[in-house]
């Protein structure tokens, strides 16, 4: 990331160029006039102009100042722009990291990566898949769903925007692939259970890792907060 220096930056030295032209116009506007509102007393010349001189010194320190000050406050908040940007650029690059290994956990399963490689074509292939795969199926979405509550622990103990956390959620959904998340949901329909029975823990798993695209609210986001802290506490 570019870093951001007051001294080189363009926009600052414009700023600066206009804040001294205007300085300089304003002195010698306010010197023109008030000689000539001294020029009608009885005072002496230099005494006029050591007058309008103290004046002129007075209202220019007062300029100064006002311009040093919003000087201040937009180094202020270019510094609080850059700090974000720069815990943005970790949280981003903590979270590929943790994309890319379970991408690779994905692709590297001759199970998972079936689910992960396309939309399944029918509801024979589908079935076929369930319940070839369902004893095993449990513990490998163990894996993922503890994989994908790492990525949201990441994003969540950074100091970012809602709305960044919410662009890294997207890009780690559509890099693992939406065809994963997709395919999964489907599995659910043969493994519902009726509403007398107590859901399955491949079915609980299914319906967390659905979850993990929801968006962040300013709602809801101290509650994601806690719950991935309360993971990783429990790891």
């Amino acid at each position: 990331m570019k870093k951001y220096n007051p001294i080189l930056n363009p926009q600052k030295i414009t700023k600066i160029v206009c804040y001294l032209f205007i300085l300089l116009f304003l002195v010698t506007l306010f010197y023109t006039c008030i000689y000539q509102l001294l020029e009608n007393t009885p005072e002496a010349n230099l005494e006029k102009n050591n007058t309008a001189i103290q004046l002129i010194s007075l209202i220019s320190g007062i300029i100064t100042i006002v311009f040093l000050f919003i000087n201040y406050k937009q180094l202020n908040q270019q510094n609080e722009v850059n700090k974000q940007d720069v815990e943005f650029n970790r949280a981003l690059d903590a979270t590929y990291k943790q994309i890319d290994f379970t991408v690779n956990f994905i692709k590297n399963d001759e199970v998972l990566s079936q689910i992960n490689r396309t939309l399944f074509s029918d509801g024979i292939e589908h079935m076929n898949f369930y319940y070839t795969y369902e004893p095993i199926l449990t513990d490998k979405l163990n894996s993922v769903h503890e994989f994908l509550n790492v990525i949201k622990f990441i994003i969540h103990s950074h100091n970012i925007g809602i709305d960044k956390k919410n662009y890294l959620l997207k890009t780690a959904y559509y890099n693992i692939g939406s065809s994963f998340f997709f395919n999964l949901s489907l599995l659910k329909i043969f493994d519902k259970k009726n509403e007398n029975e107590e859901a399955s823990n491949l079915y609980s798993f299914i319906t967390s890792i659905e979850r993990f695209n929801t968006i962040i609210t300013e709602e809801n986001e101290q509650e994601k907060i806690d719950v991935s802290r309360l993971y990783l506490e429990g790891e």
